[in-house]
């Protein structure tokens, strides 16, 4: 049986004993990089619950981004610097929520935009190798980071 026994419980032949390990811990010992995810997406949807119910334009993302994009064309949307900078991906988002979907479910895109930067963040975390995340206790500590510096709502999600 090997090792194999011995992750699954019973007698492990190699040693000649018993070893039973609870099927829980199996189950989270293969799986706590998903269980990790998933937990941290509840908590992004936990920590502004609205904001996935009814979306709402933020600051410069409605009064720049989107108003820019609503009165262009798609490629004098993504060339254009706003407010000093040039901001690719806030210029995707607003030609996507202003041409692809009506107006009035703009909102949704810009919110989900962030939400996808998020979720890719924490794969980047969970399953990338770095120095700065190299065990799981690292992986959590930074994961949270990104959940919890950011105290204010007024940036959360935009």
């Amino acid at each position: 049986m090997g090792a194999q026994g011995s992750w699954l419980g019973g007698k492990d032949s190699s040693l000649g004993i018993d070893i039973e390990i609870p099927r829980m811990k199996v189950f989270i010992r293969n799986n706590y990089k998903v269980l990790l995810f998933v937990s941290f997406i509840w908590i992004i949807f936990l920590r502004e619950p609205s904001l996935f119910i009814e979306p709402r334009f933020w600051a410069e993302e409605g009064s720049v981004y989107i108003s820019y994009a609503y009165t262009h064309s798609w490629y004098e949307n993504l060339l254009a610097p706003h407010l000093g900078y040039y901001s690719l991906f806030n210029n995707l988002i607003a030609s996507i929520a202003t041409k692809v979907v009506p107006l009035t479910y703009a909102p949704f895109v810009t919110t989900f935009g962030a939400f996808i930067v998020q979720i890719i963040s924490f794969l980047i975390i969970l399953w990338g190798d770095s120095i700065c995340w190299n065990n799981i206790y690292k992986r959590i500590i930074v994961s949270l980071s990104i959940l919890f510096v950011s105290s204010t709502g007024e940036i959360w999600l935009t």
